[in-house]
């Protein structure tokens, strides 16, 4: 039976592809890979030497978001914790911009954790990304967490917290 004029066909493709689309947006089995290009044109990936083994702390942002804006000191008081940076590399993704305006970003907000401009394709095919500020915590190219919109420091750092949280308990479970 039809719904409203949608044959059969029709409501059994729009659930087909409902389902494509819940699957990729939940499933956090894809080893997260992303590109980095540095302000100084140096290329990484989160793979890389630099990030392997390590908490990421990835925040996706864009120059003309006013959240994106405001969260940076709290970001900022993040990377400046020894604690944190213990546990924790704390990064920014700019999937939009080119470097150009990523450096100016940095200036005019004064960011001090690093900037890194990414492929648009794989910050939403690998992150699913919707909006900016996201914030995930990844570890060994999984996602443990992702935050949305823009936060106080205290409630990213008891993000991050309990996710060296449940790390120790993994470890101590082993």
């Amino acid at each position: 039976m039809a719904v409203q004029g949608l044959s059969k066909a029709k409501i059994i493709c729009f659930a087909a592809v409902f389902l494509v689309i819940f699957l990729a947006k939940n499933s956090y089995a894809v080893n997260i890979n992303i590109r980095l290009r540095a302000l100084n044109g140096q290329v990484f990936q989160t793979i890389d030497k630099p990030f392997r083994n390590r908490l990421l702390f990835i925040t996706v942002f864009q120059n003309d978001c006013d959240y994106c804006r405001m969260e940076v000191s709290s970001l900022n008081k993040l990377y400046e914790n020894p604690q944190i940076h213990k546990w924790f590399v704390v990064l920014g993704i700019d999937p939009y911009n080119s470097l150009q305006t990523i450096a100016q970003f940095k200036q005019s907000t004064g960011a001090v954790y690093p900037l890194f401009q990414a492929n648009p394709i794989d910050v939403f095919a690998q992150l699913h990304t919707e909006g900016t500020p996201t914030s995930y915590i990844i570890l060994n190219g999984k996602i443990l967490s992702t935050i949305y919109g823009e936060h106080s420091y205290l409630t990213l750092k008891h993000a991050l917290d309990e996710a060296i949280d449940e790390i120790k308990i993994a470890i101590n479970q082993k």
